[in-house]
């Protein structure tokens, strides 16, 4: 469980985000679910992921996300939809995943857990200026792993 991560659930279907939200918060994470995106967007410095539907009312999610990074947050974002062909490529550093809706609570646990790991990797990489020692094990005859 990881109590520090902060999670806005942003959907414009009633219910869907405080349904997400409560069940994040079962799992031991700090969730928040949001029906109205300027709302999101007035907190939206507090969150570490932000979690959108791609098809909201007046917007979209990608929209959203650069609107959060124009305001200085700099979050990972997950957009959802039903419909993944229409949001294929998005080009934007922040959306780091798109998951298939309707989906499973624990689907988007794994989700969370892959990229903080990206996220991790990715600092560890920079601390060693790039500097990887690859690790070899005696017992697999030193091979490389």
């Amino acid at each position: 469980m990881n109590h520090t991560v902060k999670i806005f659930i942003l959907d414009d279907q009633p219910g869907w985000a405080d349904t997400i939200a409560w069940d994040l918060e079962k799992a031991g994470y700090d969730a928040y679910g949001y029906f109205h995106a300027p709302q999101a967007m007035f907190d939206i410095h507090r969150a570490d992921f932000l979690v959108t539907d791609y098809h909201l009312s007046g917007t979209t999610g990608l929209e959203i996300v650069r609107r959060a990074c124009d305001q200085g947050w700099r979050g990972s974002a997950i957009l959802t939809t039903p419909y993944p062909r229409q949001v294929h490529d998005q080009d934007h550093p922040s959306i780091r995943m798109t998951l298939l809706k309707p989906y499973d609570v624990a689907d988007l646990i794994e989700a969370i857990a892959l990229i903080q790991a990206d996220i991790a990797i990715s600092r560890w990489r920079r601390s060693t200026n790039g500097l990887l020692t690859p690790l070899t094990s005696p017992a697999c005859g030193g091979a490389t792993l």
